[in-house]
């Protein structure tokens, strides 16, 4: 698969959008029911989007917040991602997106998606375009998604990891 690239800040401005839903999936209750019941495993998390191809959430898919685009929050996000891109992470893992901005139009059409991995700082879009952020960035960002009411967990991940293989040898 062919990767474009986008800087973050041009990003915010190519979308014509009303107003943006914030999004928290591959965690929370229903996810850890399905990863307990061994019904979502690593394969499932791996390479998922929160919106699939055929248009569907994630079936573990949580609305946080909306955002209007002339409110604090929106403004805060812009400034977060506004500044110099200089330093982008390259880590040598597999995003596990966990959270994710939704673009609407002002007849609640979704525009467009962004999906954001914390644990290895990258975020790519439904158009599998990878949407660079100066590394510093990733922590506020995480800041802002948390005064939404998003879980962050620097460590979910390994966690996550941890415990599948647990249930795995219970199942054995």
């Amino acid at each position: 698969m062919k990767y474009n690239y986008s800087k973050i800040s041009d990003y915010f401005k190519l979308i014509d959008f009303a107003y943006i839903a914030t999004f928290s999936f591959n965690r929370g209750r229903v996810f850890d029911k399905l990863v307990s019941n061994l019904e979502y495993t690593e394969k499932d998390i791996h390479g998922t989007y929160l919106i699939n191809g055929s248009g569907e959430f994630n079936r573990t898919s949580e609305r946080v917040a909306i955002i209007k685009r002339n409110s604090e929050e929106f403004s805060a996000l812009k400034k977060i991602t506004s500044g110099d891109v200089n330093h982008i992470p390259t880590w040598m893992c597999a995003p596990i997106f966990r959270d994710a901005l939704v673009f609407y139009s002002s007849d609640n059409k979704v525009l467009d998606v962004l999906n954001i991995c914390f644990t290895c700082e990258q975020m790519e879009n439904s158009n599998h375009v990878i949407v660079e952020a100066d590394k510093t960035m990733y922590k506020d960002l995480a800041i802002w998604f948390k005064r939404l009411g998003h879980v962050i967990d620097e460590n979910e991940t390994e966690k996550l990891y941890m415990r599948l293989r647990e249930l795995k040898k219970q199942k054995v």
